[in-house]
Parts: structure tokens; sequence; C-alpha cells
């Protein structure tokens, strides 16, 4: 019998198919690139936090995908009865998805080798990208996790863990307003095992939770749970004003005092005695106030953050007369 080329019999079928799809209403022919098998994608990451692997990858081929498709195949693993352990698995398809991402929860100490490969529109899969990932304990979340307010920072510090399991430890910091899903990163790299301090601006007009989470180092992230620490506006309290100084002028009595240090201070309230009692006289933004048509009294002042005021400031006494 005579045997004819793979490719002879690939070309009837596309011609088939041409004339077929043709005469159901399509205008133009399938051509053969239509059939081109997609290229491998790209840049294909693994992260794993907690006990969650996600994969990452790009695609720049010039084909059109309707999906990707994930195999996986697990490699050893606990030990089960018997004290043996599981031998390697077969690849098998764990899922299809449209985007550049797929997460699954991961069984520590196991293996996973993942391939991905892209789909096209006419179903033609193109070449796998693959990368294992072992699966490793992350390390446990950064304990004592505390803060302190400064002049123009908020510092966030821990107790260092050094390392886990003979790795290296290192650091990952996260803002998120309360009850949200979504996290963002604040440090450009990882921070290193020595560091236990880490500096943000401050968000005295806001309610910040902040999270510290350790995580290994290596060709991949492990990332283990967060410590958090919530940040509210009603810890900005500013320190205690410098006391003012009172001057008798035409237009009243003109109060000056020293600026405090807190970038974050919104500006000073005035209070005046008033028959043996302290009233509020008025707000200024800068370290300056004017009781206009005054000519007497007793002065205090406070700062002000966004919800507190600082305890007050040595009182100023202007009597009356000249």
């Amino acid at each position: 019998m005579r045997h004819f080329p793979a490719s002879i019999f690939l070309l009837i079928f596309l011609c088939a198919a041409s004339v077929a799809l043709s005469s159901c209403g399509h205008k133009t022919p399938l051509s053969l690139e239509a059939f081109r098998p997609p290229q491998a994608p790209a840049n294909l990451a693994a992260v794993q936090r907690e006990n969650i692997i996600t994969l990452s990858w790009t695609y720049s081929g010039p084909e059109t995908i309707k999906d990707f498709i994930i195999e996986e195949r697990a490699v050893g693993g606990p030990e089960g009865r018997g004290g043996r352990q599981k031998q390697e698995m077969p690849f098998r398809m764990v899922a299809k998805v449209t985007g550049g991402s797929y997460s699954e929860t991961a069984v520590f100490g196991r293996t996973y080798v993942f391939r991905v490969m892209a789909e096209s529109e006419t179903g033609v899969i193109g070449r796998p990208a693959a990368i294992e990932v072992p699966s490793l304990v992350p390390p446990p979340p950064p304990q004592g996790l505390g803060f302190s307010i400064g002049n123009a920072v908020v510092t966030l510090k821990w107790q260092a863990i050094g390392k886990w399991n003979g790795k290296d430890v290192f650091y990952d910091i996260y803002k998120s307003a309360p009850g949200a899903k979504s996290k963002t990163l604040l440090n450009a790299s990882p921070l290193t095992q020595n560091q236990n301090t880490f500096d943000v601006a401050p968000g005295a007009a806001e309610v910040s939770v902040y999270s510290v989470t350790a995580m290994l180092g290596g060709p991949f992230v492990y990332e283990g749970k967060s410590s958090t620490v919530t940040v509210k506006p009603a810890d900005f309290v500013p320190a205690r004003p410098a006391t003012p100084t009172a001057l008798k002028t035409d237009e009243g009595i003109r109060l000056i005092w020293n600026a405090n240090a807190e970038s974050w201070v919104t500006g000073y309230r005035v209070y005046r005695q008033e028959g043996g009692k302290w009233k509020p006289a008025g707000f200024s933004s800068i370290p300056s106030y004017l009781d206009s048509a005054a000519t007497s009294g007793v002065y205090r002042i406070t700062a002000v953050g966004s919800v507190a005021e600082s305890p007050f400031s040595g009182s100023v006494s202007v009597p009356p007369g000249k």
C-alpha cells in the first residue's frame, strides 16, 4: 500500500473545512494560518501565599486565543499509610482560563509541575510552558506588630524572625482599608531578615490597616499569614503646643506661638477664660491668632489633628489697661 505524507491529509482536511465553512455563510475561506499552533505562553511565574499557589504568564503571539489550558502533575508529598510516599502522578488538565493567571490550593511538601498551553479560536493547542513549584511551609506571622506616630511618619515595628527552616526570612508591607479584600504593597523590594521597622506616610484623616507578611527568599515567593495593625485618626494626638505670647495691638490681642513639629497637624484652637471657665475663642490654621477688639484676657491653645486635640498649652494673661 502506498503511504502519503501527513501534510497531504492535513491539506485535504483544510480544503474540506474551507469549503464547508464557505457553504455555511463564511465569505472568506479559512487559511492554513487559522490552524497554526499558538506560541507557548511567556514569563510563566509562580507565587505561594499561605497554601495557595498562583501562576501568572503573558502571551504576545499574533493568534486570537480562546483560552489557556492548565495541566498539573504532583510529585512526592506527605507519607501515606505504611510510610510510603505518594508516587509521581501523570499530567492531568485542571482548568481552562481566559486570563493570564490561575490559582489552586497546594499540599505542603509536595512538588507541582504545571504546564500552560494556549488554545486558538479554531481549537488548535500550542506548545506548553512549564514550571516546577515545590510547595513549602511558609514562615509564621511576625509577632509583636505595633506602631508609633512621629512628626512626619508612622513607624511599624515587629519582632524579626531571622530564619525559618534554615532559610532567610524577608518581609512585605501592605496597606488596606478596613474590610477590604485588596491590599497595596508599600515596599519596592522585600525587606531583609534583619529589618523589623518600616516607615509609612501618615494617613491622619483615614483608618488604615497595615499588614506585615513574612516570606522565604529564593526562585519563588512563599508568603505566610500576615500580622495586622489598625491606625485610626484618633491615634494622631498632637504634642502640647508651646505657651503662646500675647501682644496688645490697635486691632485687639494678637497671640503668636511656635508651630508644632507634626506635619499632620491641621491647625490650632484658641481658648479664652470667661467666668472661670475655658471657652473656645476661635481656630487658626497658622501659629497666630487675633482676638479682635479684646483689650484683656487669659488664653491657652491646643494643636488639632484630624479628630484629636493635644493637651492644653500653658496659659498667658493680658491684664486690663495699657
